[in-house]
Order: C-alpha cells, then sequence, then structure tokens
C-alpha cells in the first residue's frame, strides 16, 4: 500500500486513538484500585472502632443526611457540599459507599409524596 498523505493522517488518528484508549484504561483500573483500597481501609477503620464511638459516628452521618435529603430536600451535591461541608472528592465516595441510591430513593419518595397530595387535593376540590 502507498503511502499517501490521508494515509499517514489516518495511521497518525488510529495511533492515537490508541493512545487514548490505553490512557482510558489506565485511568480506569486505577479507579477500581482507589475503590478498593477505600472499602479495605473503610471496613479495617469501622471494626477498629468501639461500640460508643459506632454510634457517635452513625448519629453524626445519619443527622446530617436527614437535614439534607428530608429536612432541606438538598440535591445530591447539595447534601454533600452543603450539608456535610465536603469537597468534590466526596461526589465519588458517596456513590462507591451507596449513599447516590439513598438519596435518589428519598427524592424519589418525596416526589411520589407530593404527586399524591396534589392527586388528593384536587380530587377534593371535584
Amino acid at each position: 500500500m502507498e503511502l499517501t498523505p490521508e494515509n499517514e493522517e489516518t495511521l497518525q488518528k488510529a495511533e492515537s486513538d490508541a493512545k487514548l484508549f490505553e490512557t482510558l484504561a489506565d485511568i480506569q483500573r486505577a479507579q477500581e484500585n482507589a475503590e478498593k483500597n477505600l472499602k479495605q481501609n473503610a471496613e479495617q477503620w469501622w471494626s477498629s472502632l468501639d461500640e460508643p464511638t459506632k454510634l457517635l459516628a452513625f448519629y453524626c452521618v445519619t443527622k446530617r443526611m436527614h437535614k439534607g435529603d428530608i429536612v432541606e430536600k438538598r440535591s445530591y451535591r447539595g447534601v454533600l457540599y452543603d450539608t456535610f461541608d465536603f469537597g468534590l472528592e466526596s461526589y465519588t465516595v458517596g456513590i462507591v459507599s451507596g449513599y447516590l441510591d439513598i438519596h435518589n430513593a428519598i427524592a424519589y419518595g418525596q416526589l411520589c409524596d407530593e404527586l399524591r397530595d396534589q392527586e388528593n387535593e384536587s380530587n377534593k376540590s371535584e
């Protein structure tokens, strides 16, 4: 095959794409390792706590979740950044820990309650 400017450009693009995919794979592996380390460190930390300290940690976290999710009805980021006063690094930690699922379930339940209340109010006025 003759090397033309078009072929050379295609070859360079393919090499560039291959480097990009390799970099993305490296990032994915790093993310997976970080999540694995986080889970291991968190379990080791939790296991090292005595019962009163575990209860205090539970209280502190659930109190803030209640305030941010139930009382203030904040967004996921709003709870993390404003209620807990965390930075950007908390976004992924909340996903890995399952908090995003909890937050969404609470928000969905609140929305369903609001819609049901609106429907009941509209039925009363008919």
